[in-house]
């Protein structure tokens, strides 16, 4: 992967900070790079404990579990990896990151919150349901998140290029996950204008 922009460095020092953190990108900004440096900086900050990175669909789970064991192996990681797929079983303990749906992770989250350092969620705006739609599994991990003590629960990364079409809908989203916003800082706006049209 590419070195960090200016804009995605001064995210990923924020999301580092304390607290959980939605990260908002347009496509093609970078917020997978942002993601895994914050995952790469849990796993040497935490290395007892596990992340689980979450994405809505199958393909986007195995292209994100692609690009992470590429970039761990750039940097010479060594960190083990799995993908929950076809309804397999997974224990978290035999590896350092799970890649999974929300449906397919929710059995083994709801177990295993507590031993997390960091639960990234791709495309987090779905755990806010549009008016109509059925809710989205990742209302599920948010209401399994809630329910662990707050010491206990892991950071939460949220990623997403629209967390929502109305005020209401953004704070819905960020109050669901305990969670600020990152946008790209202003002094940073002309570097992302040059990666995407903004």
């Amino acid at each position: 992967m590419a070195p960090l922009r200016s804009y995605q460095a001064s995210m990923v020092q924020e999301a580092l900070g304390r607290g959980n953190h939605i990260v908002v990108l347009p496509t093609g900004a970078g917020k997978t790079l942002v993601s895994f440096e914050v995952m790469f900086a849990a796993l040497q900050r935490h290395p007892s404990r596990g992340i689980v990175f979450l994405a809505p669909t199958v393909a986007l789970v195995n292209q994100q579990a692609a690009a992470f064991e590429e970039e761990a192996a750039r940097r010479r990681v060594v960190v083990g990896t799995a993908v929950l797929a076809g309804g397999k079983p997974h224990r978290l303990s035999k590896c350092g990151v799970l890649f999974g749906t929300p449906a397919a992770a929710l059995p083994v989250l709801t177990s295993c919150l507590a031993r997390l350092a960091l639960l990234v969620l791709d495309e987090v705006h779905h755990a806010v349901k549009k008016r109509g739609e059925s809710a989205h599994p990742y209302a599920e991990v948010a209401r399994a998140y809630a329910k662990q003590p707050g010491r206990r629960r892991p950071k939460i990364l949220g990623l997403t290029a629209s967390p929502g079409d109305s005020r209401a809908r953004v704070e819905a989203l960020t109050d669901r996950f305990c969670a600020v916003l990152l946008c790209c800082p202003k002094q940073h706006t002309q570097e992302l204008g040059q990666v995407v049209p903004i």
